[in-house]
């Protein structure tokens, strides 16, 4: 095959090469500054190559290898140049040093371009000579020698950048050895052996897309997100740490460099295990923590979470998520590390827990309360109705005594009337005992029922009504009121006149008694009660059932109460109550 179509060939296959990378490469990358420099290679190989198939169309006719010429000139004059801008780019962080360095490295290309490539230097110099070759002069190689020195002096610059990398296997470090060195030896190759074939393009377009893409991750070349995104990314809160597949931290935001830069003294393409190192000695290990740690280094398959706690140099809670990040294809190419600042939120959480506790302390407290309340209440409800019920029976002891006692003295006198045949004074008397039966009937009927029923009427009528009724048993009762008894509450007048009516029974069942004096005043704020009889007394008081009755119902209002006796001195039996007054409310 002639060498003329088979350059023509390779023309084609560089030129449709460099345009689709140079395609990927623009959508590819985000950043203006990013394709700019790594544009500008495959845009001079597309500019040469342009102007190779032109030259090649011209069939040698001077009108048409002018404008080729321009194109294959200018393309092969920045090839070189353009591969050094792509070596700084990569390899010098300082953006200024890079530029100062490409702006030097730039006075030989446009040497060339304004003293060897003009027009009395003969432009055509690239042409077809005939059929099968193509005429090649001095001036073609000294720019092929030009770009081959520019070529050298870029892959010893990366060579250098990619061993300083910690990023990079050696595996990896050796592949990229291997295709460095193939670009030189195309030149070589190019210059010595294949004299009438132009691959050198070919092969540092080749070279170019291999290396290009083998550090894209390591370099970020191409930006996985829009740079606006990337510096929201740069202000957030959260602290951001991203990690390549080998472990190696490719980039973190300004927040973990405030977090912790200054404690781990991490930055880039540093091994991240270094860093977990450095980590772990300020941490509080436990299980969930060492996962986390773990979690880090080795491969996961979902993301991982959890709470780590950072004690120095100042006591943080960190939650921390891990996840994995994937490029296009879905092949995992790193992980993303965030710590969020839980600090706040986990010491209000301990706050809300050491109130939780002494909140169940004071539950259990106010439940220990509650049942001894509970206790007391149901003491103080069978208090109550012992009370109630010691009340209702001292009320029938009262009541029935004093019917009892009352109907036994009617009962002899109705037998000696009988025994005397006063027939009508036995009915009298007859009648009164129905009468004083009744009024028992209505009075226990009241004490179990409604006590206040009792007391409708005025203190002083009942007792009055009570002494009445018992004139016929031949007992003569007498009354002394020295102050006003109404204005009392109405368990006070109750229990006066319950003792009243206790008294006179004992004063009629065991004193025999003939006379009864009953005295109610006011002394230091105090109801005085005093009842008094002429009875036969006793030597020794014995407390029964009506007297301990008595002594509930002083107590139950607060009051003493004292019984006297002298038999030997015939003084009879004194009831003697004191009671602290408590008036009745006006409302």
């Amino acid at each position: 095959m002639p060498n003329l179509i088979i350059n023509y060939i390779i023309m084609v296959i560089t030129f449709v090469y460099a345009s689709a990378l140079f395609c990927d490469i623009y959508f590819k990358s985000k950043s203006i500054k990013t394709k700019l420099n790594l544009l500008f290679l495959p845009l001079s190989i597309i500019i040469a190559s342009t102007g190779f198939l032109l030259e090649l169309s011209s069939e040698g006719k001077f009108i048409y290898t002018l404008f080729p010429c321009m194109f294959t000139y200018s393309g092969l004059c920045f090839i070189g140049y353009s591969w050094f801008i792509f070596a700084s780019f990569i390899s010098l962080k300082n953006r200024k040093k890079a530029c100062i360095l490409n702006i030097i490295a730039l006075i030989p290309t446009i040497f060339v371009i304004l003293i060897i490539t003009n027009p009395p230097q003969n432009l055509e110099c690239i042409r077809p000579g005939h059929s099968v070759d193509m005429y090649y002069n001095a001036g073609y190689y000294f720019i092929l020698y030009l770009e081959a020195v520019y070529v050298f002096l870029s892959n010893i610059i990366l060579l250098i950048s990619f061993f300083r990398n910690p990023g990079f296997t050696f595996r990896q470090k050796t592949f990229l050895v291997v295709v460095l060195a193939f670009i030189p030896v195309s030149f070589y190759v190019r210059i010595q052996y294949l004299k009438h074939f132009e691959l050198v393009p070919l092969c540092l377009l080749a070279g170019y897309h291999i290396i290009i893409y083998s550090v894209s991750v390591n370099y970020k070349l191409f930006d996985i997100v829009p740079r606006s995104i990337a510096s929201i990314v740069q202000n957030m809160e959260q602290s951001i740490l991203i990690t390549n597949k080998n472990n190696n931290i490719v980039d973190f935001n300004s927040s973990f460099v405030n977090s912790f830069g200054s404690v781990a003294m991490v930055k880039e393409s540093d091994y991240l295990e270094v860093f977990i190192e450095n980590l772990r000695q300020l941490m509080v290990l436990d299980m969930e923590s060492q996962n986390i740690l773990d979690s880090m280094l080795n491969d996961i398959d979902k993301n991982v979470s959890g709470n780590i706690h950072v004690n120095a140099p100042v006591d943080k809670w960190y939650f921390v998520l891990i996840q994995n990040v994937a490029n296009r294809k879905g092949k995992k190419i790193g992980k993303l590390i965030s710590f969020n600042d839980i600090t706040a939120i986990h010491n209000l959480n301990q706050n809300l827990k050491q109130k939780n506790c002494e909140l169940e302390k004071i539950n259990l407290e106010l439940k220990n309360t509650n049942e001894k309340i509970l206790r007391h209440t149901l003491m103080s409800e069978e208090l109550a109705i012992t009370r109630e019920r010691n009340s209702i029976l001292s009320d029938l002891h009262d009541n029935i005594g004093q019917a009892y006692t009352s109907n036994l003295a009617l009962a002899r006198c109705v037998e000696t009337f009988l025994l005397t045949n006063r027939k009508d004074d036995a009915l009298g008397y007859l009648e009164e005992m129905a009468s004083t039966t009744n009024e028992l009937l209505f009075n226990i009927t009241s004490s179990v029922n409604d006590k206040n029923a009792i007391l409708q009427q005025s203190l002083k009528d009942m007792l009055r009504k009570l002494f009445k009724s018992y004139r016929k048993s031949g007992i003569a009762i007498e009354l002394k009121l020295n102050t006003d008894v109404e204005i009392l509450e109405y368990t006070i007048r109750h229990n006066i006149y319950r003792i009243c009516q206790e008294s006179i029974n004992n004063s009629l069942k065991h004193g025999m008694a003939k006379n009864i004096y009953v005295s109610i005043g006011e002394k230091n704020n105090k109801i005085v009660l005093e009842i008094a009889d002429d009875g036969v007394g006793c030597d020794l008081v014995y407390k029964g059932i009506g007297l301990k009755g008595i002594e509930y119902r002083i107590s139950e209002i607060g009051g003493e109460v004292f019984f006297t006796s002298d038999k030997s001195g015939q003084k009879g039996f004194i009831v003697r109550a004191e009671i602290p007054i408590r008036r009745v409310s006006k409302s």
